[in-house]
């Protein structure tokens, strides 16, 4: 039913197609991803060379996916509700109902504030964060 999307339809597998194609161009022409391609190859070289047991390789493969898994659903939180985080706090700024001296993470710049914003759940260094721009 519906609009012809089960995973066996021509539309599905076109659409599924599609898309790998336009991430392909995206992460090919990405640095970033390139790099982090490039090091993930050698520590997978490096793996291999260790002649590990099946056991051991499928619980490197299965904690390996899990921490993918837990970035992934982090990247998505962030996708669906840091802009309404982001628009509560510049309002709360704009508003007078916070200081943004005594708000931990907000620094002033000349084209904006910017959020500091580091995943308290996630094994990150504490000088890791990612910073967001928004306009007040």
């Amino acid at each position: 039913g519906g609009i012809g999307l089960e995973k066996d339809s021509a539309l599905y597998q076109l659409m599924d197609t599609r898309m790998h194609s336009v991430m392909n161009g995206i992460v090919s022409s990405d640095g970033e991803y390139q790099a982090i391609l490039r090091k993930s190859d050698i520590y997978s070289g490096e793996l291999d060379r260790m002649d590990l047991s099946k056991e051991i390789r499928l619980l490197i493969d299965r904690y390996v996916s899990e921490q993918n898994a837990l970035g992934s659903r982090f990247g998505m939180l962030a996708y669906l509700f840091l802009p309404l985080r982001l628009r509560k706090v510049r309002n709360a700024l704009i508003m007078g109902r916070i200081d943004p001296v005594e708000c931990i993470g907000v620094s002033q710049q000349r084209n904006g504030n910017v959020l500091n914003v580091k995943p308290p759940a996630m094994r990150v260094r504490d000088d890791c964060y990612t910073k967001i721009t928004f306009p007040l």
